[in-house]
């Protein structure tokens, strides 16, 4: 989401990162929580971990370590299913526990050309978004609070700020990337 009156939360931001030839290397999911913490996940695209299944959908899992919500434990499983951007893009995330599934998340846009009448345009449409988003986010953690949800403890952020996914390891602890791959 853009910065609006020198505000900005954008809970995900997704960065594709391509080879010298322009083919898909890696995907960058970089994670912002409500306590002003960021954290991200880079993971490769088309190895154990990342793989890039038919068509343009790359699915990809790494274990969760940073603290987004008070209402969930770190012992946890993202799980991301991604269509690059072309004319459309959409990022699908769903969160495992060892139950099973917890969350679902899923955004899908359409391409537009970025121009100063299309940044007004969307101003007028979606007045003040990136603070509804975050009223949003609080509004829901009431709602789970007055229902009797109990707090998890917040852990201190990772060390790194970067959890990056060895090609070929799956468990989101390797960050030995081949540096003879641009």
């Amino acid at each position: 989401m853009p910065r609006l009156f020198g505000y900005a939360f954008n809970p995900l931001s997704v960065y594709f990162c391509h080879r010298r030839d322009g083919s898909l290397m890696a995907v960058r999911h970089e994670v912002n929580n409500t306590f002003g913490e960021r954290h991200s996940y880079l993971l490769p695209v088309g190895h154990q971990g990342g793989e890039h299944q038919g068509g343009d959908v790359i699915q990809q899992s790494c274990p969760k370590c940073f603290y987004v919500s008070p209402f969930m434990d770190m012992a946890m499983t993202y799980h991301f299913r991604v269509v690059p951007p072309a004319a459309r893009v959409a990022v699908a995330i769903e969160t495992r526990d060892s139950d099973g599934p917890m969350l679902h998340a899923v955004f899908a846009g359409n391409r537009r050309e970025l121009t100063d009448a299309a940044l007004l345009r969307a101003f007028l449409v979606h007045p003040l978004l990136t603070v509804k988003v975050v009223a949003g986010i609080h509004w829901e953690a009431l709602k789970l609070w007055r229902k009797g949800m109990r707090l998890r403890p917040r852990p201190l952020p990772p060390a790194d700020l970067v959890t990056a996914v060895s090609p070929g390891d799956a468990t989101g602890r390797g960050t030995d990337w081949d540096s003879t791959t641009p």
